[in-house]
């Protein structure tokens, strides 16, 4: 998996659309209104039962507060702050029902009940019986004993409880039968995710936008000082696909955008088994056997490559091969050396590739003599799928600089590039 942090920078303003903030303002926007969202969160955690998280609430409200900010209209006679207690309150309110299983009618007749014993018991000055308590809700007893069926369980406490007194407390997640997917922590953790897939799907345009190929899953979008661009490469000697990337590029303000990276399934250059590469020479020859480069790629190269070079973009970002792999394209254009990197990265559930190979550049290079490529292999995966674990790649974009880290998941330390490092420094040609 691949994730890019990008170092807010300052855009002019004459770069600015109406709707769309600046990213440097919106961060502060955010952080001055956090403590609104938070005293919110608290006044609605106070009438709720205690194993409501104060945190669940506070996250659901920024996400409020952030849709506040990117939808206010400043030319309307109200104030953001107001807009924006309506939109985090919405937002809390929300994710409480989406973590509700019981109906909202369940909730109000067990409210209703607890009004009732309670008055009952006022008048009274003693526990009420049921038909004391079903007079006063205006219920027969059989009426009264169905809801007190549908609302028998709906205050469940944490199964992370804690013993009481001075006992040892202990998870009884660890007591519940059936497979540990099932459990609610697990259960909790997938719709987190979700919830983090859903907002980072926010930054995918809509159709009919003009950073969306109508019809396609061919976009772009613009964050900090970097621009991104997506495109289907399985269908990469796609015409239209392949006109509407390059317009894409043409008119793309450089000032404001100094940084592109363009991600899409199938990579330009693999040491994977995807790549073209064979390891293995052809039966007794002792030859290396013939690239086997996927249609793919071919068009990748042929036709995206080049235009990249021309405008002159940052990194591409590939899978299809599970593994890390990292090359380094140069070119020259009018006398001043470029360099693109190109990151394989893959993995996630599947079962880890290993390196196959080195694949045959020649006839690539040698069609882009005129502007010098070269293309070097930086980072070379490892033999064996246990030296090529699943993985994160951060790319950090601060101002005109770029690096990169690895972080493996697996249970020890994953340092691929030369001389067992994790890190490396991106800048050094001119991007």
């Amino acid at each position: 998996m691949l994730v890019v942090s990008v170092k807010t920078v300052e855009v002019p303003d004459q770069a600015r659309r109406s709707e769309d903030l600046r990213s440097g303002e919106r961060e502060r926007l955010i952080l001055d209104h956090l403590r609104q969202v938070k005293l919110i969160a608290r006044r609605i955690h106070d009438r709720l039962p205690g194993n409501v998280s104060l945190d669940d609430l506070v996250s659901a409200g920024i996400l409020g507060l952030i849709a506040a900010i990117d939808r206010f209209d400043g030319s309307r006679d109200v104030t953001l702050r107001t807009y924006a207690e309506h939109k985090i309150k919405g937002a809390i309110l929300d994710s409480l029902r989406q973590l509700d299983w019981a109906p909202r009618q369940h909730r109000k007749h067990a409210k209703q009940i607890d009004a009732a014993i309670s008055a009952a018991q006022q008048d009274l000055q003693r526990t009420p019986t049921e038909l004391e308590v079903a007079t006063v809700l205006n219920l027969t007893v059989d009426r009264y004993r169905q809801w007190q069926v549908k609302v028998r369980g709906l205050n469940l406490g944490r199964l992370e409880s804690a013993g009481s007194g001075d006992t040892e407390s202990r998870d009884l997640l660890h007591t519940l039968s059936g497979s540990q997917e099932q459990w609610p922590s697990s259960l909790m953790e997938r719709r987190e995710l979700h919830n983090t897939l859903t907002a980072m799907s926010k930054l995918i345009p809509p159709e009919g936008s003009p950073r969306r190929l109508s019809g396609y899953p061919t976009y772009s979008f613009g964050y900090g000082n970097a621009f991104f661009i997506a495109f289907d490469s399985n269908i990469a000697g796609d015409q239209l696909q392949l006109a509407w990337v390059a317009d894409q590029l043409e008119h793309l303000d450089r000032a404001r955008f100094p940084h592109v990276f363009v991600f899409f399934h199938h990579p330009p250059f693999s040491a994977g088994p995807h790549g073209g590469a064979s390891a293995e020479p052809m039966p007794g020859t002792g030859v290396k056997a013939p690239d086997r480069l996927e249609p793919q790629s071919i068009a990748i190269r042929n036709l995206y490559m080049p235009l990249f070079r021309k405008h002159h973009v940052t990194m591409t970002i590939a899978g299809h091969d599970h593994l890390l792999d990292h090359w380094v394209e140069r070119y020259s254009s009018g006398g001043t050396t470029f360099r693109m990197d190109a990151i394989v990265t893959g993995g996630g559930g599947a079962p880890n590739y290993r390196y196959a190979g080195e694949p045959d550049l020649r006839a690539y290079t040698t069609a882009a003599a005129k502007e010098n490529v070269r293309v070097e292999h930086v980072m070379k995966p490892g033999p064996t799928p246990e030296e090529n674990p699943h993985h994160f790649v951060v790319v950090q974009v601060d101002g005109d600089r770029l690096s990169l880290e690895v972080v493996g998941v697996g249970p020890g330390d994953y340092a691929p590039y030369p001389g067992g490092r994790s890190k490396i420094d991106l800048t050094g040609e001119p991007q």
